[in-house]
């Protein structure tokens, strides 16, 4: 595991110069084509492209509507226990939703009417369009919130920095190192320590009242149980905002588990997910609704 450190730099002057178009898929998004994804009918298995993402949408309305209700700490969380540690249904479920049909699950290739398979890939799957994959943060640059519109600029900028650079890093090396999927290991890297994920993402959203934890955002002390700082700010020219004194406004991620920064006093670990594994009706009928024989393997 890489010992790089990624840290973040509350005094760094940004000019925001308007919303670009989304390169990705915001992290709690499906690939489907209204959101931006790959276009079913050009893929190399339009019914089958079209049905997972038909599928996908409704996992992750239920999943995002649910998972605080299923004491899960964030949605990625429900969706990697209940869409993966059975089946790999999620894993298997997304890359053919985007269309990757070669190569796109295990290095197996997308065989129609027989899912994932150690076969040569027919001519038409080879030709057939694909589109990107990869989750991205909540920036604004992404279609996430714009910073100077909420009651702490400085910070939620610096947020939306760090966990781009943190999520552009996953994107690539998650593969590499192990892991089954970028969000593993955003979740492991991320969270281990401090939560520092979940604050974060909750702080890049312009979530400050009881953005995470029903706690709230304060400008010189965190996510803390008091009441919030100022509600609202006049939008300004943040290439000229002095850096943010506080140091525990905001504070380093680091991977080294020997040697982890401390987070500020009061945000230790939470629970993460429910003791055991729980097994959920409803979004089990959501995955079983796939009308497609995902093939490969059935477990790791």
């Amino acid at each position: 595991m890489r010992k790089q450190i990624l840290s973040v730099v509350l005094g760094l002057g940004v000019m925001l110069a308007g919303a670009r178009p989304a390169s990705a898929f915001l992290e709690d998004m499906p690939p489907t084509f209204t959101n931006g994804g790959v276009d079913p009918a050009k893929t190399g298995d339009p019914i089958a492209v079209a049905e997972a993402q038909r599928v996908l949408d409704a996992f992750f309305i239920y999943t995002n509507r649910e998972f605080s209700n299923k004491s899960y700490a964030n949605p990625w969380l429900m969706r990697e226990e209940i869409g993966n540690l059975q089946s790999n249904w999620l894993d298997k479920t997304l890359p053919l939703a985007c269309g990757r049909l070669v190569s796109g699950w295990k290095y197996m290739n997308w065989i129609p009417g027989k899912g994932w398979q150690h076969e040569v890939a027919p001519a038409d799957v080879v030709r057939g369009a694909s589109g990107s994959c990869e989750f991205r943060a909540p920036t604004f640059a992404n279609g996430g919130v714009n910073p100077i519109r909420t009651a702490d600029p400085a910070a939620v900028v610096a947020a939306q920095l760090a966990l781009d650079q943190f999520y552009t890093e996953t994107n690539l090396s998650y593969s590499p190192e192990g892991y089954t999927s970028p969000w593993v290991q955003r979740e492991e890297l991320g969270n281990n320590q401090s939560d520092w994920l979940d604050m974060s993402l909750a702080l890049a959203r312009g979530q400050l009242i009881g953005g995470w934890k029903n706690m709230n955002w304060n400008s010189t002390r965190g996510w803390c149980r008091c009441a919030p700082g100022t509600t609202g700010v006049a939008p300004r020219d943040l290439s000229s905002q002095a850096p943010l004194s506080t140091p525990d406004a905001f504070f380093a991620w680091s991977p080294d588990r020997l040697n982890p920064i401390a987070p500020p006093e009061g945000l230790g670990r939470v629970t993460r997910r429910p003791g055991t594994y729980v097994e959920d009706p409803q979004a089990t009928q959501i995955m079983l609704s796939l009308r497609v024989n995902l093939g490969g393997e059935t477990s790791e």
